[in-house]
This record gives C-alpha cells, structure tokens and sequence, in this order.
C-alpha cells in the first residue's frame, strides 16, 4: 500500500471507496491516534486538535499526494508535542468534507 509520512503523523492507503468519511480511536488517548478516513479522490487532509477554550495546539497538513483515492490511515502521534491531560476536540477537513471528534488526553 502507498505510505506516506510527515512530523509525528504516518499514512497508509487501501484503494477501493469512492466517499468521504473519517473516524478516530482511541477517544481515549494517552500518546497515539488512529484515523480512519475515506476520500473519493487525492486531496490535501488537515487535521487540527484544539484545546477546551478552542486553542489550536496541535495542526498537520498532509499534502494532496498523501492521500490516495479510497481508505487511508493516519497514524499521529502527539506524545512529545507537550499536550497535557484533559479534553480535546480533533477536526479532521478533506475538501469540503470536516468531522469534528471529542477526544481525552489522560
């Protein structure tokens, strides 16, 4: 499958969905998150985690390249990016497709 990665994020692509769609595991984080998200063709993916004040603390843009028609992967990794403890909202924007995801820093 391609790959393709960036600071403290790594995807994975598997052809084959024609929609946008995106969700996240754990909810319940300590370091690691796991996207799964589906996009009908190439296209830039911007993923921004916000603060409970709405502060971005926390942005990466993949690049139109990185994501492949179909399903994706993104692996991101905040363990060192100095994030502490509490409650988070991720938003994930492909196009004109956004999700926004409640997440818990422990």
């Amino acid at each position: 499958f391609p790959s393709h990665d960036t600071p403290g994020l790594s995807l994975v692509s598997i052809p084959g969905d024609d929609s946008y769609s995106a969700e996240i595991i754990p909810t319940v984080f300590s370091d690691e998150l796991t996207i799964l998200y589906s996009v009908p063709e190439r296209t830039d993916v911007a993923l921004a985690l916000f603060d409970i004040t709405g502060k971005a603390v926390w942005f990466n843009r993949t690049g139109k390249d990185a994501s492949s028609p179909g399903k994706n992967v993104a692996k991101v990794n905040i363990g060192d990016q100095n994030i502490v403890s509490g409650v988070y909202f991720m938003t994930f924007t492909a196009d004109n497709f956004r999700k926004t995801f409640r997440l818990v820093r422990l």
